[in-house]
């Protein structure tokens, strides 16, 4: 599976831009939790973002709230900050630090070593996992 690849967004309407952040935002907070339905905590990043977010992944001074909320300036600010580093290849375009489980506790990513993610019997799969490619 692939990271998502933003397009140019010239042209577009708010509302086209505030989903674009949302799904994202969902997919990498999916990546990093290791599950596949699981909604991203709006809440508590907008309460402690930096425990989630490294500044480095938005513009200065951004504070991430719900995309629906967001403003058209806002909006603009999140998705050029990562076009250029999308465009630029300076690493990766966005990644969560972070993860909460619905106990409230935090955990790092879910490493591709590691089939934990937070020990919910609930049977949601696992985010798939890239598999080598083996030569003949």
């Amino acid at each position: 599976m692939g990271l998502p690849m933003l397009p140019d967004i010239e042209g577009f309407s708010l509302d086209t831009k505030k989903g674009m952040i949302r799904s994202i935002l969902t997919i990498h907070y999916r990546i990093c939790c290791g599950k596949t339905k699981v909604p991203v905590p709006w809440n508590d990043i907008m309460k402690g973002q930096s425990r989630f977010i490294s500044s480095t992944y938005l513009p200065d001074t951004t504070k991430i709230v719900d995309p629906s909320k967001m403003q058209w300036d806002e909006a603009n600010a999140v998705l050029e900050c990562w076009l250029h580093r999308q465009d630029n290849q300076v690493g990766l375009t966005f990644k969560f630090k972070v993860w909460i489980d619905d106990k409230g506790k935090m955990h790092p990513p879910v490493s591709e070593e590691s089939d934990d993610s937070d020990g919910d019997d609930s049977g949601e799969g696992m985010w798939p996992r890239p598999s080598a490619a083996t030569a003949p």
